[in-house]
């Protein structure tokens, strides 16, 4: 997996930019916890950890409680909403992990 297959997924979910942000984030801090566990002597494989942080919440949008696109901090187009609402209709009785799982 690379960048390049990361933003792919993102466009194919038409993931949020808020929740991209968001799992950015988290990437720098398990980045930072990670760097601390192998001072400490612990394996951590960076790698695979960077790369779940960054795909830990493509499907959030199945578990909105509160889903009003209007409120994003981004221009929302009705192919966005099209698709948020098929994924929350076909995933959001599981929820967002399990609905990867089955991806």
């Amino acid at each position: 997996m690379n960048q390049k297959e990361i933003l792919k997924i993102y466009r194919r979910f038409n993931v949020p930019k808020h929740v991209i942000s968001h799992m950015k984030k988290v990437k720098e801090v398990c980045e930072i916890l990670a760097n601390c566990l192998i001072q400490k002597g612990i394996k951590i494989d960076k790698k695979n950890l960077k790369y779940a942080a960054l795909l830990h919440d493509v499907l959030r949008v199945c578990d909105f409680r509160d889903f009003d696109p209007s409120k994003f901090d981004q221009k929302v187009t009705k192919s966005n909403i099209k698709k948020w609402r098929y994924l929350r209709s076909k995933y959001g009785e599981i929820g967002h992990v399990k609905a990867m799982e089955q991806i």
